[in-house]
């Protein structure tokens, strides 16, 4: 147990997202910052077993696994899925161009805006991905923040409550900043409007709320 603390003190923002709200059920997905530099350590590997993590789903870019990868031996016995959010449109100029990065929300308007084909990806592999679940990013602040705050809508978590979570990040966090991206959710209707103009079926979000509400 002392090895798990040691590892909750060493990684920011690894936490349960039952922490801040009922809506979904305990030990069933964590977010957190990027793991990979710890692999190394002790203190991972409890970790790891301390929460029984079966399945890591990483949303970092190509120039950010291969300059901080996963070693082989450190998720032998975990399903490791790397889902990048911006990267693969940031390596082609010719689509960069049509991304404004001057919106006001940045990154929280361009992923659900742009990137509605791995949002898919990550909801479909969430109802046959064993958990619990890790999702993070490399700070477990935007990307992790949009794609968790996704799930929790689904859950029918009030905002207020996914805000505390949020904002339970730190490191320049704001309602201000995450508005942008609940403004676009808010834009389609409901929560299942949005994730169905993903390409997403109502039997798979549905199978989210099987297996994850609480």
């Amino acid at each position: 147990m002392q090895d798990v603390e040691t590892a909750l003190d060493k990684i920011p923002n690894y936490r349960d997202l039952a922490k801040y709200t009922s809506k979904i059920k305990p030990r069933m997905i964590y977010r957190s910052s990027h793991l990979a530099p710890h692999c190394s350590e002790d203190y991972f590997c409890q970790l790891i077993k301390g929460f029984e993590i079966k399945t890591i789903i990483d949303l970092r870019w190509p120039t950010e696994t291969n300059r901080l990868p996963y070693s082989t031996e450190s998720i032998q016995n975990i399903s490791y899925v790397n889902v990048p959010l911006l990267d693969s449109l940031l390596n082609k100029k010719d689509v960069t161009r049509l991304i404004p990065f001057n919106e006001k929300g940045g990154f929280y308007e361009i992923i659900p805006k742009y990137f509605k084909n791995q949002i898919k990806s990550i909801f479909e592999q969430l109802t046959f991905m064993e958990t619990p679940v890790v999702i993070h990013c490399w700070s477990g602040k935007d990307r992790t923040g949009m794609i968790v705050s996704l799930i929790l809508l689904l859950l029918e978590t009030p905002e207020e409550e996914i805000l505390k979570d949020y904002l339970a990040t730190g490191m320049t966090t704001s309602k201000e900043k995450i508005q942008p991206f609940f403004d676009i959710i808010a834009s389609y209707g409901s929560i299942r409007n949005y994730l169905t103009s993903t390409g997403l079926t109502n039997n798979v979000l549905n199978q989210v709320i099987q297996k994850y509400s609480k």
